[in-house]
Order: C-alpha cells, then sequence, then structure tokens
C-alpha cells in the first residue's frame, strides 16, 4: 500500500498509472495477470472499458514527459477496448451487480471459468481461476472491477520430492480465501487511488483543452498579423496551414486556390515525406464535380466527412503512394467577403482529440464555425498578398456559382 502514492505521483496519466498498477497487483497476489476495468456511465448506458495496448500504456508517461508544455496533444493515445453490462462476462456481471448496489465489495472466486456458465473468455480473458471484485468509492459508487487472473503455483520442497501431476497442481492453484482478505485489507486504499488518479486526468484534459484555446487564439493573432504585412504568398500557404492546424487541431491541411483560367485548382505543400528546409511544391487538380475540393469550390458549400473512403469522390491513390490513412475530412470554401467570389478552399484532415487520437474522431460543427470564420480572414490575406500580384494566381477571378445557376434557371 506504501507505493500508492507513489506510483500516483510518477504517472503523469490514468494510462499509466493503471499500467504500474497492474504490475505492482501480479507482484503481490502472485498471479499470472491482472486486469482493472474502469467504470463508465453515459446516460443509461453503463459499461466498463480497458485500456487495449498495454505496451503503449506502460510508455505513455514517457513519452508524455517528452512534449513541450505549449503542445497541447499528447503523442501517445492508447485505445480503448469497451464492454457493455448487458453482454457476458464474471467481470461484467460483477460491474452491473456493483453498480445496482448488489454485492457491492464481495469478492467473486472462480476456481475453474469452463464450469461457470458466466464466463467469456473476450472480457475476462483466457485463464482457469479468477477473482474478481468490485472496487466502490465511500459514497458506494462503483469506479473499478479488480481481476486476478491464475494465481501462479510456486512448488514446496515437498511437492517437489513427491512430483504431482500437473492436474494436481492445477487444482491447488486457485485463489483462496486468504487471496480474498489480502483484497479486502487493500480495497479502501485502492479505490482510493484510483479515485485520484481520475481527478489528476481530468485536471490533465482541462488543461489541455485550455492549452488548445490558447493556441486557437494565437492563430487568430498570426493571420491577422500577415494581412498586416502583406507577406507573399507562399510565406502565406505555410502561415495558413500551420495555424489552421492548431486552430481546429488537426493533423494536416491544405489551402486551394484557383487558377487564372478558373478550371483548376492549386496549391504549395510540402514534399512527402518531410524535409528540412524543402521548398514548397505546386500541386494542380482539376475542378470537377467529382473531385471534394473542386465540389466545394463550385458549389460552395462545406463537405464535413467522418471518413472519406465512404465518399466515392475522395481519391486513394495519394494515401496508397505514402502510406498516409486519410479519416475524417472537412473542406471549407474560402469567400471574398466583399464580392462573395470563390477563391478556393481549405481542407483539413484527420481530426484529433485532445490526446491526440485521429480515429473515430470527427469534426463538429464548431469546427466548421471556427474554420468558416478563419477563412473569412484568410480571404482578405490572399486578396492583399503582393508576391507577382494576386491576379496572377486567380485571386478574386472565382466561379460564381450562384450567379450561374440563377442564369442557367433563367
Amino acid at each position: 500500500m506504501a507505493q500508492l502514492p507513489s506510483l500516483l505521483i510518477s504517472s503523469d496519466s490514468l494510462a499509466g498509472f493503471i499500467s504500474r498498477l497492474r504490475e505492482v497487483l501480479k507482484l503481490w497476489f502472485s498471479c499470472d495477470d491482472v486486469e482493472l476495468f474502469m467504470y463508465e456511465q453515459k446516460g443509461s448506458d453503463k459499461s466498463i472499458w480497458v485500456y487495449e495496448d498495454r505496451e503503449a500504456a506502460s510508455t505513455m508517461d514517457k513519452k508524455t514527459r517528452k512534449r513541450s508544455v505549449i503542445d497541447r496533444v499528447v503523442s501517445v493515445q492508447v485505445p480503448k477496448r469497451r464492454f457493455s453490462l448487458v453482454q457476458k462476462g464474471i467481470s461484467i456481471e460483477v460491474a452491473k451487480q456493483s453498480s445496482e448496489g448488489k454485492g457491492a465489495g464481495k469478492t467473486h472466486i472462480t476456481d475453474d471459468t469452463s464450469r461457470d456458465n458466466k464466463y467469456f473468455d473476450g472480457a475476462d480473458g483466457k485463464c482457469r481461476s479468477l477473482l474478481t471484485s468490485g472496487l466502490c468509492d465511500d459514497a458506494g459508487n462503483l469506479i473499478a472491477v479488480l481481476q486476478l487472473r491464475d494465481r501462479i503455483w510456486r512448488e514446496s520442497w515437498r511437492e517437489k520430492k513427491n512430483k504431482p501431476d500437473k492436474a494436481h497442481l492445477a487444482k491447488c492453484s486457485g485463489f483462496t480465501s486468504t487471496d480474498g482478505e489480502w483484497l479486502e485489507t487493500l480495497r479502501a486504499a485502492l479505490t482510493n487511488s484510483l479515485v485520484s488518479a481520475l481527478r489528476k486526468e481530468e485536471t490533465r484534459l482541462n488543461k489541455l483543452q485550455a492549452r488548445m484555446a490558447d493556441r486557437r487564439a494565437l492563430a487568430i493573432m498570426t493571420i491577422t498579423e500577415a494581412i498586416a504585412k502583406s507577406i507573399p504568398t507562399d510565406e502565406l500557404f505555410a502561415t495558413v496551414v500551420q495555424e489552421v492546424i492548431s486552430l481546429l487541431n488537426c493533423d494536416r491541411a491544405t489551402m486551394w486556390l484557383l487558377t487564372p483560367d478558373r478550371a483548376r485548382l492549386w496549391s504549395m505543400v510540402q514534399s512527402f515525406p518531410p524535409r528540412p528546409n524543402a521548398p514548397l511544391i505546386r500541386l494542380e487538380v482539376p475542378i470537377t464535380g467529382t473531385s471534394l475540393a473542386g465540389a466545394c469550390a463550385m458549389n460552395d458549400e462545406v463537405i464535413n466527412l467522418p471518413d472519406a473512403y465512404d465518399d466515392a469522390r475522395f481519391e486513394k491513390r495519394f494515401d496508397k503512394q505514402t502510406g498516409y490513412r486519410t479519416r475524417s475530412m472537412l473542406i471549407v470554401p474560402i469567400t471574398s467577403e466583399q464580392s462573395g467570389d470563390v477563391l478556393g478552399c481549405l481542407q483539413c484532415l484527420n481530426k484529433q482529440n485532445v490526446d491526440g487520437q485521429e480515429e473515430g474522431v470527427v469534426f463538429n460543427q464548431e469546427d466548421t464555425d471556427l474554420a468558416q470564420a478563419f477563412t473569412a480572414i484568410a480571404a482578405v490575406a490572399i486578396v492583399q498578398s503582393k508576391l507577382e500580384g494576386a491576379a496572377d494566381y486567380g485571386v478574386g477571378m472565382a466561379i460564381k456559382v450562384k450567379a450561374a445557376t440563377r442564369h442557367d434557371t433563367d
């Protein structure tokens, strides 16, 4: 129990604390494995979850400490595996009973999982014997379910001499009431440490959110300064892309502008893989309804895709060439407030949460509103850009879709 405070202090994240705690409990109880199922309730939905990638969890704190305090993205996000309380499993059954106040704090010992119809190896792991117990706070609220798996049998000198068979050793190597008593002694300390770890994790995430808000304010200031200084177009591309990544907390972004003949979109992008001090590369794509960026510019519409692969207009060829995996995508038209012309569009890829996870994370309405506010400011900077004359790049010579549509209708 004396180790718990030091574990809590040395862990920067909940994932790191749970990973360290599991290893300590394995030694304390001489068992082959330990799992901590964290309880969560959202409305009427109740579930328990575990960190799926244990190796990533064990190294998360080390990688977190390498990040700058200014950074708002943690480099590693440990995936979770979630189990609904309507599913099958001994750990799930204990969670269900404990959350309902039935048998909370009781220790459930399973000598032979093959004889227990509630056992499910997907939740309880592949093992023979289990010791499972709910951990509840002082108010009786379920915090987690602790499960010890397969006690490690240590032979005595008599057994080594008599050489008992494996079946006998397996029969005698299950968890006992003494293990339950040890767990009862540790229950309050374990529960309190988990409650503290959860509060610490909430504080960590709140700080990350606050840093994200600061970065958004800084992004607006930076692009405003770019307008005032009338920086060259090449620098403007890099500035807009970098600031929109910070603003929307996404992995990548590209700004597309119209060519003078208004038939194509062009952009200045980094080489892949990125090289230090490498010049930007000019790319051009046709403006057609079968292109996502083209459709955005043609129709002056916002395109928000949870998964780009579900849209037939997405060109998978670039992902195949680079090894990159595009998931969520947000494309917002860049429109001149004065003339109403579409100047181009801003394409954002792979929205991330505060921990840097992007799989399953999508752009929401707040992101769209922020992007539109940003593109309104960027449009002013684009028009005022003086590199070779803004008109040489088709700036301000946009497709007036609404006017064209009205003309065709008439």
